[in-house]
């Protein structure tokens, strides 16, 4: 019994140790803790100018001039009184965002806990723990930066802040500036964009709807993404049914009802690109964007901007279809975007799609271009082919046979564009196009690149950004919307730099031009060869599969001075009809942006041929009945011959070739018997005929071979005046030799 007791004092004795110990570890983290928070926060205070300037603050859009840009974005926020947002409203973003918000004192220690819990749980900083205090706070006093440090300066200040002000003044603050995306800063601002009414007159549902937007407006943008907002928008019901903040009959009478969006309120598609621009360039969110008072200067052409946009928002030059469109206008010279327009919401700088034959010349024809591997005289046989169960086909399901590379680019070729690719090879073309821009995905490694079936697709910028480089020699550089951003002191907070980089030879780049030019004159952008200067193009159209709809199309122009792009997609997985495809409806709009840009008769000039690109003859001839490309030789006739473009570093070889004619014959005396000479060309066929009294005889037939051909005519009659001529033929040419006399005694 006695060694029962004191082993369990032992065990008490050490059960006290650890916890003693414990006890004292977690002392020490708390200390050390509290001294780091201090020591990390010591010099932060709250900046009450920063909070007012947020609150009344506003972002100005002006021209390279400095000129104030009249956006229909940028919708800077109305402030309006806590006191005239009803209850259920105010309950909504409560209950969804910090339903504790009037109990605490600007944090919430329960949920930040919870929150550490799931995080560690999931080994992601996916969830967060910001009172809607902690947002005010992080939005018009802190970084974007997602680091402990920042964490802890916003704790420090949103307990400051709330002992300066009211609940309702910082929740009146707070809906008053938070972003609802589309360019709406401000619940007055989003109720009159979304609803077309004030914010005093929205509904629960309303309310409920606006307050789901607000966790990320990009994902529950209820005018591209409808379906996901009014998931969250239910959920910010339930939330508020769970909180008893509404009762059951209002839950249940609003609880997956649908909600009326204000659709024709189309957003400046220009301006979405600019916040979004600005907050990468800055590392901001939306809501910080707005508490810098920035002034954003473009480059854009207002002018040409409203001209565009009423092109595409007035639908005379779209069909009847409902499909989204957008189009780009960037200057060469400066790499700046000049005009941007959508009837879409949708960021079109992140949005990707497959890219059809528009990808074509970046991945496939410039880099083969660049390697040598062909000009664009090189001739391809266009068939049916199968790449180890990769079957291409043309549009048409037509195959031309023996073509240039000329002919295939401005035809749209599919099955020469794969078999360019697969001399190139995918790796190489790949590494080629990320020069220039495009991304790939790990699994982007089929032949059918070669037709712009990427995993995730590319966006129209992306495509923009890379033809730009075609038109600048061979340079590249990222295209931007912004070319200066400026605080309200006037500090510099961003300036674009105008370096670029050599992606590809200026030969490259002028033979790519220049395959773009041959297809507007004749080939798929046809619609475009009127115009009274030089314009180049290249069309692109996604089919669906195992269906005769398509889902994309593209048509991409460039001048000397400007690169247009216009694209044409499909709203959903259906597609729209094959009637509409880059050939069509996009080239008519870059047509018309193109009169457009140059109404004024000031033409840009033709793209300059570089010295590296020489224009030489070659023998057509051998290219049409052989392949194969060689230079013309001096005894090539005019009529056999054909000029290209070809750089300098891949000249082709001369031709051996001698210019075809019937050779002179002649005949002289061997022996008693008629012996005939002529000189023969190589793969040219020969016929020797004697003509008598009696009629016309075949003498002898061969094959040339650049030799000299002697035939003793063994058959020769006596007595009799002989003449003797020759028939040549070479390809689909017959000629007929001198006629020469010969007598026999």
């Amino acid at each position: 019994m006695k060694n029962i007791v004191e082993k369990d004092k032992k065990k008490h004795f050490s059960f006290k140790k650890l916890f003693i110990f414990s006890l004292a570890i977690l002392l020490v983290i708390l200390i050390s803790f509290i001294a780091y928070f201090f020591s990390v926060t010591s010099s932060v205070t709250l900046n009450i100018s920063a909070l007012n300037e947020y609150a009344g603050g506003e972002i100005k859009l002006v021209t390279q001039s400095g000129k104030p840009i009249n956006s229909k974005c940028f919708n800077n926020s109305v402030n309006v009184s806590i006191d005239e947002i009803s209850d259920d409203v105010k309950n909504a973003f409560i209950s969804i965002e910090d339903k504790a918000f009037y109990n605490h004192n600007g944090i919430n220690p329960k949920r930040i806990v919870g929150a550490i819990i799931a995080n560690i749980k999931s080994g992601k900083n996916s969830q967060g723990a910001s009172t809607i205090t902690q947002q005010l706070i992080k939005n018009s006093q802190l970084t974007n930066e997602k680091t402990l440090n920042r964490k802890l300066k916003e704790i420090k200040l949103a307990l400051n802040l709330e002992k300066l002000y009211s609940k309702d003044k910082i929740l009146e603050m707070y809906l008053n500036t938070i972003y609802f995306g589309n360019g709406c800063y401000g619940i007055e601002q989003a109720s009159l964009f979304y609803f077309s009414k004030k914010a005093s007159e929205l509904t629960l549902n309303e309310g409920a709807m606006l307050a789901a937007i607000i966790n990320a407006p990009g994902i529950y943008n209820p005018l591209t993404n409808y379906d996901a907002c009014k998931k969250r928008k239910d959920l910010v019901l339930k939330n508020m049914f769970n909180d008893g903040l509404i009762t059951r009959n209002e839950y249940q009478e609003n609880i997956n009802s649908s909600v009326s969006i204000n659709k024709t309120n189309s957003a400046n598609a220009y301006c979405l690109e600019v916040i979004n621009e600005a907050c990468n360039l800055l590392n901001l969110d939306e809501n910080q964007l707005k508490s810098k008072n920035l002034t954003i200067k473009t480059s854009l052409d207002e002018e040409l901007q409203n001209e565009i946009a009423t092109t595409i928002l007035s639908n005379n030059f779209l069909p009847k279809e409902d499909v989204l469109v957008s189009s780009i206008v960037i200057e060469n010279k400066t790499n700046q975007i000049i005009s941007f327009a959508s009837n879409s919401h949708m960021l079109a700088s992140q949005v990707k799609r497959s890219p059809g034959s528009i990808l074509k010349p970046i991945l496939v024809y410039a880099p083969a271009l660049e390697s040598g591997k062909i000009s664009p005289a090189s001739i391809i046989l266009d068939e049916e082919v199968d790449f180890n169960g990769y079957r291409p086909q043309n549009a048409n399901k037509q195959y031309l046979g023996y073509v240039s590379v000329r002919t295939a680019f401005k035809k749209s070729l599919n099955t020469v564009a794969v078999k360019v690719l697969d001399m190139v090879t995918i790796a190489k073309a790949k590494e080629f196009a990320t020069k220039l821009g495009i991304t790939f995905s790990e699994n982007d490694n089929s032949l059918a690149l070669a037709l712009g079936a990427m995993e995730n697709g590319v966006t129209i910028f992306d495509l923009c950004n890379a033809y730009v480089s075609f038109a600048n020699v061979g340079e590249f550089a990222n295209n931007k919307i912004i070319s200066q951003i400026t605080d309200n002191n006037g500090n510099v907070l961003y300036q674009k730099n105008s370096n670029k980089n050599r992606v590809m030879s200026d030969a490259t780049a002028f033979l790519i031009t220049s395959l773009m030019r041959d297809t507007t004159l004749s080939g798929t952008a046809i619609r475009l060869s009127d115009l009274p200067y030089a314009v180049y193009s290249k069309t692109g159209t996604v089919g669906i599969k195992n269906s005769s709809n398509n889902s994309d199309a593209y048509c991409v122009s460039l001048t000397n001075d400007h690169t247009i792009i216009t694209w044409i997609g499909a709203k959903n997985s259906g597609g729209f009809s094959a009637s509409i495809n880059g050939s069509t409806y996009p080239a008519t709009i870059n047509k018309k942006i193109l009169e457009s840009l140059y109404k004024n008769g000031n033409y840009p000039i033709e793209i300059t041929k570089p010295e590296s690109v020489v224009k030489l003859d070659y023998d057509a001839v051998l290219a049409q009945n052989e392949h194969i490309i060689r230079l013309a030789n001096q005894f090539s006739l005019d009529k056999d011959k054909t000029s290209d473009y070809f750089n300098s570093k891949f000249i082709p070889e001369t031709s051996t070739r001698l210019g075809f004619e019937a050779p002179i014959i002649k005949a002289t005396n061997e022996d008693g018997l008629p012996l005939i000479s002529y000189q023969t060309q190589k793969g040219a066929s020969y016929n020797l005929y004697a003509e008598t009294k009696n009629g016309v005889r075949l003498v002898n037939s061969a094959i040339g071979d650049n030799k000299v051909a002697e035939i003793l005519d063994i058959l020769a009659p006596n007595n009799e005046i002989i003449e003797y001529y020759l028939t040549s033929s070479l390809y689909d040419e017959t000629k007929t030799s001198n006629k020469v006399k010969f007598y026999i005694s």
